[in-house]
């Protein structure tokens, strides 16, 4: 928040599904959420769950280099949309004093979603892809990643061996002699 107050645009994304593997933004956007909450914090002090929708969506897109392009409904931008459920989102109870878009960013997962809309064009709808059919996208993936590794894609691995004992040894003593530090969030932290 303190970065948002100094007038810099805090975005967000996704990059590549090594980390988590499931490529799920609403479990990510909850996570920005939850991530800054502290006991005893002001509510100036901490994200609410309309400024996360916007590092997502709108800020998410000046990340690209489309981003004059996407991220908000706005005539002449692209439109990408997903729609949630609220119902199964909020099933079996949401109490009505808390507000919808509140309760989505808390609570929605990726089995809440109803529709994707990619530039307008419906392409997911009730668990279903309309406009591809999976399988077929996943065996040609499967395929093309089964072939040999090109000329590019061996060095790429030797570098990669050839580099990693430096990394390793770099950081090898990377969490010693801590216990002089202080947590920034002490609420998440083992002190």
């Amino acid at each position: 928040m303190d970065l948002q107050k100094r007038g810099i645009i805090i975005g967000m994304g996704m990059d590549e599904a090594g980390i988590n593997d499931d490529r799920d933004m609403l479990q990510e956007m909850r996570m920005a959420l939850t991530i800054h909450r502290m006991p005893g914090m002001e509510p100036t002090d901490v994200p609410s769950p309309a400024q996360i929708l916007r590092i997502a969506t709108e800020h998410g897109g000046l990340t690209t280099a489309f981003g004059s392009q996407i991220g908000r409904l706005e005539l002449g931008r692209q439109l990408d949309v997903v729609i949630l459920d609220y119902d199964s989102a909020t099933y079996p109870f949401q109490d009505t004093d808390i507000a919808p878009l509140d309760a989505l960013i808390r609570r929605a997962k990726t089995k809440d979603v109803k529709s994707v809309l990619v530039t307008g064009r419906t392409v997911y709808e009730d668990g279903q892809f309309t406009s591809v059919d999976r399988d077929t996208i996943l065996a040609k993936i499967a395929e093309a990643l089964s072939n040999p590794r090109d000329a590019e894609e061996q060095e790429r691995h030797w570098l990669r061996e050839q580099v990693f004992p430096f990394v390793e040894d770099f950081y090898s003593n990377y969490l010693q002699n801590t216990s002089d530090r202080t947590p920034f969030y002490k609420g998440s932290s083992l002190r």
